[in-house]
């Protein structure tokens, strides 16, 4: 049975081969008979072929639809659904694309408000008010800044391998949380007592003199300046001009105007003297005089960021503010002091005869390199901020002794419209001299107010500077305004805390607070030798 069930099969296969060539071949002997006929009874064969379709495919439609047709039918979707497979795999991967992307998107936009939110929040803790109409777009400071490293510690890096003068100082005295050089040379000026020992009335607790570093104070907290009332409002300081400015290798520097007007007269408080109606020496005519002037400067500013804003916001616009170059973020310090009125200086480090152990910082003008050296070091200073009114001393007990290095250092100073202002702290210094040959304004400190830097110690020095502005006792004899007197101190919470309460008692003593420029020595049609002007007893 299954042999002749194989044959049967055989026979079938071979029935199919025979008619499907037999077919194969009417179709060719039709194209060819096509191909032999006139081009005009294939047009008949062809409408003949149209008039049949319609009954053809309604015989097609009563036969029905064959098994055959649907295996075709199922060939052709397989052979599409093998295409499909390729274009939706594209689209599926476009579309994972465009997810990833929108996502990387989306947490991009998150994180910058984040970051953003951050940011305004910080800023806003320690925003400070301006005068209105004073337009600026300046910022506090942030609170966290990494210490600059001292030129001491440059060098002991630099020279690591090698032993020097300064190698074996106690190395005990950086765990100091916070050194504020005390800008004077003379260590008698300083009255502190060290950490082990019982503190007396009229000392700083905790204060010690640092090797290098200068006076070491503990970390100053805006706490510490709570019971100081804000000063009254005033107005600005004149905005960045430039007409007074050049830019020299990248750098913006001070430079006098086309007109010849100079920074310190275009940047100073406006001051209005106060005067009084006197009768004169013949007893009939009456005469105005001015009252006596004290004027004060606050330095070493920028390197506390709590000192700093108590200076600026508690104490009177007239008492200008000195910024250290070492200062971070100097000129955004700077702007905000111009906004609450302030004149700015800068300070100048200079060689001090104890270099390097007192150490001015790597900015430093030195005795032993050329002068244009000095000059470039100079410019680097001046070009660390905009508007302010001239240069403070800084150490310098080498440098200003030596005529070779401080002349030029001065001359520059005048050709940019700035003034020089002498600390007072080196009794041999020649800058003072030099800058009245030169015709250079300047000025002499007489007085260190916070020496000693004790609330008691403080009143009985300012009252002193009181008595020197009405005895005409002032260090500068030949200054213009004689009836003046310049004190000098620094951002201790005392110094702040006792000159914003003896401000407000001035009027009634019949004497005006000053700023730095209103005391200058600035007039030279008279010019005479200053050797015998008096050195103050500090």
């Amino acid at each position: 049975m299954a042999v002749m069930a194989d044959n049967l099969t055989d026979n079938n296969s071979k029935a199919n081969l025979d008619t499907e060539t037999s077919t194969e071949e009417e179709v060719e002997i039709d194209i060819e008979a096509a191909a032999d006929k006139p081009q005009g009874e294939n047009v008949q064969d062809i409408d003949k072929l149209d008039s049949d379709s319609p009954n053809n495919l309604n015989q097609n439609e009563e036969a029905g639809i064959e098994d055959g047709d649907f295996s075709d039918m199922e060939e052709s979707g397989e052979s599409q659904e093998n295409d499909n497979p390729s274009e939706s795999q594209k689209k599926n991967n476009k579309n994972k694309l465009i997810i990833i992307i929108s996502s990387a998107l989306a947490a991009t936009l998150i994180i910058t408000a984040i970051l953003i939110f951050l940011l305004s929040t910080d800023t806003t803790e320690g925003k400070a008010e301006l005068t209105p109409g004073y337009v600026t777009s300046i910022k506090i400071p942030p609170k966290s800044r990494k210490r600059m490293k001292t030129g001491l510690e440059l060098s002991r890096e630099n020279q690591a391998t090698k032993t020097s003068s300064f190698a074996k100082i106690d190395e005990t005295s950086s765990n100091t949380n916070t050194a504020i050089k005390s800008g004077s040379e003379k260590p008698k000026d300083v009255n502190v007592t060290s950490e082990g020992k019982n503190a007396t009335p009229g000392k700083v607790i905790g204060a010690r003199m640092v090797p290098g570093q200068g006076l070491a104070l503990p970390s100053v907290t805006a706490a510490a300046f709570q019971a100081v009332p804000d000063k009254e409002k005033s107005e600005a300081i004149t905005a960045p001009d430039e007409e007074l400015m050049e830019s020299i290798e990248g750098k913006a520097l001070p430079k006098l105007s086309a007109r010849g007007k100079a920074s310190y007269q275009v940047y100073n408080f406006k001051f209005t003297p106060t005067v009084e109606k006197v009768k004169a020496s013949d007893g009939e005519s009456i005469i105005e005089v001015p009252y006596p002037r004290v004027a004060i400067v606050i330095k070493g500013l920028g390197l506390n960021r709590n000192a700093t804003l108590a200076a600026i916001n508690k104490l009177p616009a007239a008492i200008s503010l000195a910024f250290s170059p070492y200062a971070k973020s100097i000129e955004q310090w700077a702007g905000l002091a111009r906004g609450a009125g302030h004149e700015v200086l800068l300070e100048m480090p200079m060689e001090a005869i104890e270099f390097p152990s007192s150490d001015p910082g790597p900015l430093a003008l030195l005795s032993d390199l050329k002068t244009e050296e000095n000059i470039a070091r100079l410019n680097s200073i001046l070009a660390l901020s905009q508007a302010y009114v001239g240069v403070i001393q800084y150490m310098g007990s080498k440098f200003t002794i030596s005529e070779g290095a401080i002349t030029p250092i001065l001359q520059t100073l005048k050709n940019r419209g700035l003034f020089y202002l002498d600390d007072n702290s080196v009794v041999n210094s020649l800058a003072t001299k030099i800058s009245a040959n030169i015709s250079l304004p300047h000025g002499l400190i007489d007085m260190l107010v916070d020496n000693n830097a004790s609330g008691i110690q403080i009143r009985e020095n300012l009252k002193k500077l009181e008595k020197i502005a009405q005895n005409k006792q002032s260090t500068l004899g030949l200054a213009k305004k004689n009836l003046s007197a310049l004190g000098l101190g620094e951002p201790y919470p005392a110094t702040i805390t006792q000159i914003a309460s003896w401000a407000k008692t001035l009027k009634n003593k019949k004497i005006d607070l000053a700023p730095i420029t209103s005391v200058l020595r600035d007039d030279f049609k008279n010019n005479v030798d200053i050797k015998n002007e008096k050195k103050p007893n500090q």
